[in-house]
């Protein structure tokens, strides 16, 4: 049925440095990607920091197991129940999740929803869509929404997304990649 979810990865944290969608070279050693689809959904369920105060990265892994370092063209907005909207734009070596320091006491975690494309296409640039809610460092709920391309090496093939905190693990969180069917 075109538009169906296909589960095909899902990695529950406990206290380690990166999670890795898709490749191989995540901890759970499995290569989970298909070449099936052209949309992807990730979605991101209470996952906690082990240290306060720290920020929420992603990159993406190219076809040859390799994590791309640099040229995250981004733009996006953060929404704060504290103040005013924030928004930026850059160019950045990782895309951020958190615009802020996310906070690590009880309740404090942050969920997203993404969606990636052109993965599989070797003539076009790798790009992703995402929504954020998490509590920051001073406790208060903020939202990021944004999207980012990237161009690192040009148009390539990519296979996998390795999410990582900016100083210390992940203690918790459910990771979890679907494919959208066509």
């Amino acid at each position: 049925m075109a538009g169906e979810l296909v589960k095909l990865d899902q990695l529950i944290a406990s206290d380690v440095a990166t999670v890795t969608l898709g490749d191989a070279s995540g901890y759970s050693g499995s290569d989970n990607w298909s070449t099936d689809y052209n949309v992807y959904k990730i979605v991101v369920e209470n996952m906690k920091n082990a240290s306060d105060a720290k920020s929420v990265f992603f990159k993406f892994v190219d076809s040859s197991s390799t994590i791309v370092t640099g040229n995250y063209k981004m733009a996006q907005v953060e929404m704060r129940s504290n103040a005013a909207y924030d928004d930026g734009y850059g160019v950045l070596s990782q895309a951020n999740l958190t615009a802020t320091a996310m906070g690590n006491d009880t309740g404090e975690r942050m969920n997203a929803v993404m969606y990636i494309f052109a993965f599989n296409k070797s003539d076009k640039f790798s790009y992703a869509t995402y929504e954020t809610s998490y509590t920051n460092s001073s406790g208060n709920l903020m939202g990021l929404h944004g999207g980012m391309v990237s161009t690192d090496g040009g148009e390539e093939v990519h296979k996998g997304v390795q999410f990582y905190a900016n100083s210390g693990n992940i203690e918790s969180g459910t990771f979890t990649l679907y494919g959208i069917s066509k």
